[in-house]
């Protein structure tokens, strides 16, 4: 139950201006650190964030779905197609969900040793989503969703440019 009680402090780091903030202090550090493997870090935590934002966007711009509060409160449920932008009516998918679970990917795919942090971190401010009654569990799980695929597809984007660009600082010849 103290995780429950906690869930709205701590969940608020899977907001878009935190998640990015983050990922721009790492990018930041590595580029301050001459530290290619962290630069490279922060660039793709920033492309994954990114991607999984523009994506849950153009759901949430399809899918009318109320949130758990709604239902708790007045008894209602609604999941059709639509195009209400209020934010009682844009449950499907989580934003949180998918932000948190892209920036983890994107950090262990140069920090795999850390992929229990990482993961326990993005798992614990997705799941943090379902008792504070802002998501439903498919929620989270199809923002989780999400946020893997989009760090999947900004990865093999990525691995292209820094292979290709060995003279960089960030790439991965240069750090070899």
């Amino acid at each position: 139950m103290v995780l429950a009680r906690a869930a709205p402090r701590y969940s608020k780091i899977g907001d878009q201006p935190p998640l990015l903030a983050v990922s721009g202090a790492v990018l930041a550090f590595g580029l301050l650190s001459d530290d290619s493997r962290v630069v490279r870090a922060g660039s793709r935590m920033i492309a994954a964030h990114l991607l999984a934002t523009a994506v849950k966007n153009a759901i949430k711009g399809q899918v009318d779905r109320t949130r758990p509060t709604v239902l708790v409160k007045e008894g209602r449920y609604d999941m059709k197609p639509g195009h209400t932008d209020t934010k009682e009516q844009t449950s499907f998918p989580s934003g949180h969900s998918a932000g948190a679970a892209a920036v983890a990917c994107a950090f262990v795919r140069e920090f795999p040793d850390q992929a229990l942090a990482a993961y326990g971190a993005a798992g614990a401010i997705a799941l943090a989503q379902i008792p504070r009654c802002a998501h439903y569990p498919t929620d989270v799980g199809s923002g989780i969703a999400i946020g893997w695929l989009s760090e999947a597809v900004t990865s093999k984007l990525l691995d292209r440019f820094f292979k290709g660009s060995a003279h960089l600082p960030f790439s991965s010849a240069a750090s070899r």
